[in-house]
């Protein structure tokens, strides 16, 4: 059974928000769904050349699209250029130790953001339960991951509507995510950023 709630990142008492939140550089225990998470993240990232960087979180919260919501502001390059040297993926490991998963960090103030795989995460993984069980024709969605299969009760394929969506491009059939940013945006006199 998956067992990341779907409030992982702002709940205040889970185990990686505890991990966040610590300035122990001590193996810290997680589920092996959370290892999982993780390792799966720490590979996409090391693949994008850092592009895909779950370690991101204080420039996240300092941006104020974080769990801790701050007042919006645009942060001044002292204020990034702090945030931005508490991140690095190669700051943090996932540790197998005889079964038990455990995180580690060697920056005290690293804080993981799993916002961009986690519902993806679980989506996936709901979608293999579903075809185990032989379920032939879903369509879950956990946040903003979709992932389905075969036709909709009335043969015809899964439509997926995002509101007002930004780019009208080509439908097709496949596994889909879409980030929920979009309605979260910074408004700084003249200009939307």
């Amino acid at each position: 059974m998956l067992t990341i709630g779907c409030s992982l990142l702002t709940k205040k008492d889970s185990a990686l928000m505890r991990f966040n939140h610590s300035r122990s550089l001590a193996l810290w225990p997680v589920s092996e769904a959370m290892a999982d998470i993780v390792t799966s993240a720490l590979r996409i990232g090391a693949k994008t050349n850092g592009a895909m960087d779950i370690t991101v979180g204080p420039l996240v919260n300092l941006w104020g699209f974080g769990p801790e919501r701050q007042p919006l502001h645009i942060p001044t390059q002292v204020q990034i250029d702090a945030a931005k040297a508490k991140t690095g993926l190669q700051h943090l490991q996932v540790i197998d130790r005889a079964g038990h998963q455990f995180l580690q960090k060697d920056l005290p103030d690293l804080y993981v953001d799993l916002s961009t795989v986690g519902e993806g995460y679980a989506a996936d993984h709901l979608a293999r339960l579903m075809e185990q069980e032989g379920i032939a024709r879903y369509l879950v969605s956990v946040g903003g991951a979709l992932s389905s299969r075969g036709m909709n009760a009335q043969g015809q394929p899964w439509r997926v509507a995002i509101q007002k969506p930004t780019d009208r491009g080509k439908r097709g059939t496949s596994d889909c995510g879409y980030q929920r940013a979009w309605h979260q945006y910074l408004r700084q006199l003249p200009q939307l950023l």
